[in-house]
């Protein structure tokens, strides 16, 4: 695959040198994270404590990849704050656990969260199923689900 530098400017992609394309092809654009025109390297806003309605430590392996830019593993996403914060109500409407969510997948309704009552692991909630058929996987500890969601990452088309 071929690929060319590019900046944003007054919002639009400009190429750092002209590039000429073949019939058919497709120029597409991904961007890191949340970050504004000018500012492809912004570390991306996730959850804080203050938005949180239960006592919970965040994983600290969660700073780590945000920190990193690891936040984009197609078809997974770790959500931005404000996304994280309305997912979290809808949640707190939809389900009884007071499941903190942090990435979602793109391609269906599953979240991936932090459970409370069992915080050291991360549960796949799918969300707006029927309470108590929501829980769909759960994981150890954070690095095994970033070990799976790279795997989807590496399997996803």
């Amino acid at each position: 695959m071929n690929t060319a530098r590019a900046h944003i400017e007054n919002g639009a992609v400009v190429f750092d040198e002209p590039v000429a394309l073949p019939d058919g092809m497709q120029v597409v654009v991904s961007t890191v994270n949340d970050a504004p025109p000018g500012n492809a390297t912004r570390t991306l806003n996730v959850l804080e404590r203050s938005d949180l309605d239960v006592e919970l430590q965040l994983p600290e392996a969660l700073s780590r990849i945000v920190n990193q830019h690891l936040v984009n593993l197609k078809p997974w996403r770790v959500m931005p704050r404000e996304e994280a914060v309305a997912r979290l109500e809808g949640l707190r409407q939809r389900y009884s656990r007071k499941y903190v969510p942090f990435a979602r997948r793109r391609d269906n309704d599953d979240v991936a969260c932090i459970d409370p009552a069992r915080p050291d692991e991360i549960v796949i909630v799918h969300d707006f199923a029927s309470e108590g058929t929501e829980s769909r996987q759960r994981f150890d500890s954070f690095w095994d689900w970033f070990r799976a969601a790279v795997e989807d990452m590496i399997l996803f088309e």
